[in-house]
């Protein structure tokens, strides 16, 4: 069958990868012919409470396609692929935020938003387990499998699907799958994806590599893990840490006893040793008046009958001045 490209049926279109393209932590831009999708990354970043995990980031993907608002169905599908490959548990209670951006739409857009992802967190030095890659296919109204089909082909096909693979061994990660097909279908397409995905590993390492990224900044390469002496065991001394004991010692003046007696009285006994306390000192403030005003009455008595007058001090028996003389 002749497609309007002129492709084959089991061929993709062109790949076109720039990496960088907004100034964001990492981004990158993913082309499958006119189908268009750039990708940022921001993080890990702090996280609001409401969001936080205590063992592991945050992942928040956020799909703005061409026309209308997020589309939830491709956030849903794009966060369950990339948390098998994320290693979150690296950057607990911190967030890692997505965003996929759809620049042009013309077929095959969320198997191109996948691929812009994982060059986008490369490029954000995001720590990923391995590498994930899609690619999406469909079957036409006579049976033939399309691989990556343009937006015309998937408006005439009876079912689309679009796979996503691992690296290390094309592992089958998430699937998504609309419309009627058999089971032979379903397999027939799932090989001939797993078939294009090799050709998009391969440019994504030419991308990668003509891009001349320093790997002693990159966290998840060995250089840098060497660099920084990651997962290398060390003994540790263990910091002694001192016990405050408290000893209860006497006071100059008090034994250890009366202090003892003293903290363990009843609030009864105390409130009325306290009000003796209060009584005796009035006694005593009254008993130093009396004094007093007998001391005056007594001074007073010696100048009515004609005494010179003595100060207090002489009243108490001091010596008299004597006023010195001339000469």
């Amino acid at each position: 069958m002749s497609r309007s490209d002129k492709r084959k049926s089991t061929e993709i279109r062109s790949i076109s990868i720039e990496q960088n393209y907004v100034n964001r932590d990492g981004s990158a831009s993913f082309k499958f012919g006119d189908s268009n999708v750039v990708c940022s990354i921001n993080g890990p970043v702090e996280v609001k409470v409401r969001d936080e995990k205590l063992d592991k980031a945050t992942i928040d993907v956020s799909f703005r396609p061409l026309i209308g608002t997020k589309d939830k169905t491709n956030e849903f599908f794009l966060r369950s692929t990339l948390e098998n490959v994320i290693q979150a548990n690296l950057h607990p209670r911190t967030l890692i935020q997505i965003v996929c951006q759809v620049l042009m739409d013309d077929g095959s857009i969320l198997a191109a938003a996948i691929n812009a992802t994982t060059l986008a967190l490369i490029n954000a030095g995001i720590p990923m387990t391995d590498i994930v890659v899609a690619v999406a296919c469909a079957i036409d109204e006579n049976g033939v499998i399309l691989v990556d089909p343009k937006g015309q082909e998937i408006e005439k096909s009876q079912s689309f699907h679009t796979f996503a693979f691992n690296k290390a061994s094309l592992n089958l990660l998430c699937c998504e799958s609309l419309g009627l097909f058999t089971e032979q279908q379903y397999f027939d397409c799932y090989e001939l994806s797993k078939n294009a995905a090799r050709d998009i590993i391969e440019e994504i390492h030419k991308a990668i590599q003509f891009s001349r990224l320093n790997p002693r900044k990159i966290s998840w390469t060995q250089v840098y893990r060497r660099m920084h002496k990651k997962g290398i065991t060390e003994e540790v001394a263990k910091k002694r840490s001192r016990r405050t004991v408290k000893i209860e010692r006497a006071i100059v003046g008090a034994s250890w006893e009366a202090i003892k007696s003293k903290r363990n009285q009843k609030p009864e006994v105390r409130a009325a040793a306290r009000a003796a306390a209060v009584r005796e000192g009035k006694e005593k403030k009254k008993q130093e008046q009396a004094k007093r005003k007998a001391e005056k009455a007594k001074i007073a008595q010696a100048t009515f009958r004609g005494q010179t007058k003595v100060s207090k001090h002489q009243a108490r028996g001091a010596q008299v001045k004597v006023a010195a003389k001339s000469r």
